[in-house]
């Protein structure tokens, strides 16, 4: 439905008038006009959750925050108590003004296939602040995922150059970073390309080139640049890497932190 968010000027009275925007409207045509105080809120939506994922790989997944009446502050989410061996990269976090964000659910390579109540255990908590107000609400559950039963015909892996510490990479706006990926080919012995999930407005991978990050058939690793714009402030958000020829398997995330230097703290 239509709707307008307005803030009156100035105590007094106002005239509301609703009318066709095509200018067409049959004489029969009815419409219903509901005026109320603006109730700032969200709510969050987990989709795509994968049905299997194998040893020592991942699959991607989505969280969508659907906001109300101009709520805009940044969303946390929390994923507890999963079953042993099976991760979802954090912090995990919808910024303010955006609406949704990228994740991986990654098996290691000794997980062990939860039973059905393991996974009902899991919860999965979204919080945020407005005005010194706290609200949290549960989001929707990821499910029953299974092992896969057959080992990935590719496995990803992404971790930091050196410079970074271990599952971290780190920026400054308006600087460069780099991370190293790598596959392990098991049965795959052709091209492979990938992309980079869930980096933050404002930071690009360098130097793609027109068929983006790709892998020859003689090729299993490379080191990948980052560069953030200037005006990305500071912040934590994980990304990963997925291939596109093998079922779409994902890396393990790593954190990027967006730091500004002193000098650019204090301008």
């Amino acid at each position: 439905d239509s709707r307008l968010t307005f803030t009156a000027p100035a105590n007094g009275e106002f005239l509301v008038r609703v009318e066709d925007t095509q200018r067409d409207g049959q004489p029969t045509a009815t419409y219903a006009l509901t005026v109320r105080l603006a109730e700032p809120d969200f709510s969050v939506r987990l989709s795509g959750a994968p049905e299997s994922v194998a040893r020592g790989s991942g699959q991607a997944f989505s969280l969508t925050v659907d906001r109300r009446d101009g709520y805009d502050e940044a969303v946390d989410v929390e994923f507890l108590h999963l079953p042993a061996g099976w991760t979802v990269g954090g912090p995990v976090r919808i910024e303010a003004g955006h609406n949704t964000t990228e994740l991986t659910l990654n098996a290691a390579v000794d997980a062990a296939q939860p039973e059905a109540p393991a996974w009902d255990a899991v919860r999965i908590i979204a919080g945020s602040r407005r005005e010194a107000r706290a609200t949290m609400m549960a989001v929707n559950a990821l499910g029953h995922p299974k092992l896969a039963t057959t080992a990935p015909k590719i496995l990803v892996a992404l971790a930091p150059s050196s410079g970074s510490s271990d599952g971290v990479v780190l920026i400054k706006p308006g600087g460069t970073a780099r991370a190293r990926l790598s596959i392990q080919r098991q049965g795959h012995q052709g091209v492979v390309t990938f992309g980079i999930e869930n980096l933050p407005h404002g930071v690009i991978v360098e130097n793609l080139g027109l068929n983006g990050i790709t892998f020859l058939p003689e090729e299993s690793e490379r080191e990948i640049s980052f560069a953030a714009a200037r005006w990305v402030g500071d912040l934590d958000r994980t990304f990963f890497a997925v291939e596109n020829q093998a079922g779409r398997q994902t890396s393990r995330p790593l954190t990027l932190q967006v730091r500004r230097s002193p000098t650019q703290a204090a301008k």
